[in-house]
């Protein structure tokens, strides 16, 4: 996991903490097939996912800032 970013519980099956490196952070989700089907804009601190807002399945959860960007695998059962 890269620095200041942790993301538990893994896999998803209710809700999903996202702790986000400090300063302001855009939060991408893409299906597997790397359609955007979830944007947070810009954020501070974590985020919460839902499994029960979108459909099961294999997802990539895109963290960028100013300093770097990460991906993450997840998958929401």
């Amino acid at each position: 996991m890269a620095a200041g970013l942790l993301f538990y519980p893994q896999p998803i099956t209710g809700t999903s903490v996202l702790l986000l490196p400090s300063g302001k952070n855009q939060v991408d989700v893409l299906d597997a097939s790397g359609r955007l089907v979830k944007s947070y804009g810009w954020c501070m601190g974590q985020i919460e996912l839902e499994a029960s807002t979108f459909e099961k399945g294999i997802y990539f959860v895109h963290v960028k800032n100013e300093n770097s960007a990460f991906t993450m695998k997840t998958i929401i059962e």
